[in-house]
């Protein structure tokens, strides 16, 4: 018996490693770690893999759930991080579909109306042509995005345990901008103000003003987007988490379902095991989270009294990230004849990020939304004839919280209502008419099926003081309790699917190199 209570003989059984939840960090995580022969456990609360990357069915469509773009995968001649994971380390055996389309960019205020690509050269030249003169400014500044994206890369390769001395010599962009905001050092540019609105067609994919946003995090979304392109499952996401929980049993690891971790044990500062709901206790000297270091440290730890204060500050400092109010649409008529000509939109009235920000603190119908319609890149995602829409808005974690359980239903009524209207009337189509199946989620939706603090989808703010920069930096100061790693949207990294795969893999090694220490020391 320890001194907090727990018996040492208590447990039903015994791994090396449990991996609390299966989104892409957990499953990434576990899959990296039984390729190497460490034995593992996944335990996930639903009864089926995936977090955020999954799918479900109304009537005759299955909706994919959260993804518009998986990034660093790249071509075979240019191999991204996550292509290298999954071919060469995992031999997925999943393809990937190029998403050749760009985004439409709609700002009805600003009247801008453009087709941007996820290339390099042909974005720049896109926006060079809408704005005469800024291809000078523009060139400057996506090479300085191209040197972080270097950087990053260097980091990743560097398995999170780059050489001082290297990112000196190699990377000195990444360490002169690492303390300032996206609008500070792109005001050092002077690029068009048109121009910077059109460039702003990635801020949905981090979530935060401009004029907060680690300009590391913002380079390194685009760089992600630009330089490899952008790519797609067969189907949807929840391909790759099956192939992912699939192989994570080949290799001999173990996962279970339905399953929720109720307990963290620890002992003396250390992670001895896992209690689940349905009482079991599984021995093990090391827990890797998919859950956010709030709801770890706020409610699963056990006892309540091993978390150090230190954690509780933390955790207390950072600001949670946006959540999402999504539409999901089945219509009846193909895309193209719905004039839904892209895979992808950004439709708003300008690119002022704080203003759709604030507005994502309020209960009210959002002004700006970003689209869908994957049809273009899958076209038998849904039956013959049809097409999918998938709307999806920013929301702060707080907001929905709101609403009260009687008017929970209607109020996501009205907001579908709302949002369907704004997208007919700014890209000119009839999509009430057609509407066979209509779906709707809300922050409650993501806490529910996938457990996410206030149905948090983007993590923590990446502000400057938080990003990937300092938590690299401060990451050894943060060992609160020994034996427990995080990943996902809380980890090093950028939110994201990329992210999170990298966060899983990287947490893998970081236990490894600590499993062979601690074995050197006890020889």
């Amino acid at each position: 018996m320890n001194h907090d209570g727990v018996s040492h003989s208590s447990f039903d059984e015994s791994t090396d490693v449990v991996v609390m939840g299966s989104g892409m960090g957990g499953l990434s995580a576990a899959a990296k770690l039984a390729r190497e022969g460490v034995g593992v456990t996944l335990l996930e609360q639903n009864n089926m893999p995936g977090g955020f990357a999954t799918s479900f069915r109304r009537g005759r469509f299955e909706f994919e759930a959260s993804l518009h773009i998986l990034t660093d995968y790249g071509p075979a001649e240019n191999k991204g991080f996550v292509r290298k994971f999954f071919e060469d380390e995992l031999n997925l055996g999943l393809p990937m579909i190029r998403v050749d389309q760009g985004y439409h960019l709609i700002l009805s205020d600003e009247e801008i109306d453009v087709d941007v690509p996820f290339d390099m050269d042909g974005f720049i030249d896109v926006v060079a042509s809408e704005v005469p003169g800024s291809f000078k400014a523009l060139r400057q500044y996506m090479n300085l995005c191209l040197e972080i994206g270097r950087a990053i890369d260097y980091i990743a390769e560097a398995d999170g345990n780059p050489d001082p001395m290297v990112l000196l010599k190699n990377h000195k962009s990444l360490l002169a901008t690492a303390g300032y905001t996206a609008k500070e050092v792109t005001d050092r540019f002077h690029i068009p103000p048109k121009a910077v609105s059109i460039l702003g067609v990635f801020w949905p994919y981090i979530g935060i003003p401009f004029d907060r946003m680690s300009f590391t995090i913002w380079a390194t979304a685009i760089n992600s987007v630009l330089t490899r392109g952008c790519y797609y499952p067969p189907i949807n996401s929840f391909q790759i988490s099956t192939a992912l929980d699939k192989k994570i049993r080949e290799l001999g690891g173990r996962t279970y379902y339905s399953t929720r971790v109720e307990k963290i044990l620890v002992d003396r500062g250390k992670i001895i095991g896992v209690q689940t709901n349905g009482g079991r206790r599984i021995r093990a000297d090391w827990v890797i989270s998919n859950a956010s270091p709030t709801t770890v440290y706020g409610r699963l730890i056990h006892p309540a009294h091993a978390v150090p204060r230190a954690a509780k500050r933390l955790t207390a400092a950072r600001k949670n990230g946006i959540s999402l109010f999504v539409v999901y649409m089945g219509l009846d008529r193909p895309a193209h004849e719905l004039g839904l000509t892209h895979h992808e939109y950004y439709l708003g009235p300008d690119m002022d990020t704080q203003k759709a920000y604030d507005i994502g603190d309020m209960l009210v119908p959002h002004i700006a939304t970003s689209a869908l319609c994957p049809n273009h890149v899958v076209p038998g995602v849904s039956p013959p004839g049809t097409c999918e829409l998938i709307l999806n808005q920013s929301y702060g974690a707080d907001v929905w919280g709101q609403v009260s359980p009687d008017d929970y239903f209607e109020t996501k009524r009205r907001f579908a209502r709302a949002a369907v209207g704004h997208v007919e009337r700014t890209i000119g189509t009839s999509l009430f008419d057609h509407m066979e199946e209509i779906e709707s989620a809300a922050p409650q939706t993501f806490c529910r099926y996938t457990g996410s603090h206030k149905g948090v989808v983007y993590g923590y703010e990446h502000d400057v003081w938080d990003s990937v920069i300092p938590r690299a930096l401060s990451l050894p100061l943060e060992g609160y309790i020994k034996g427990l790693e995080f990943v996902g949207g809380h980890g090093l990294l950028v939110q994201g699917y990329s992210a999170a795969i990298s966060t899983g893999r990287l947490s893998a090694l970081t236990i490894m190199g600590k499993m062979k220490r601690k074995s050197r020391f006890t020889e």
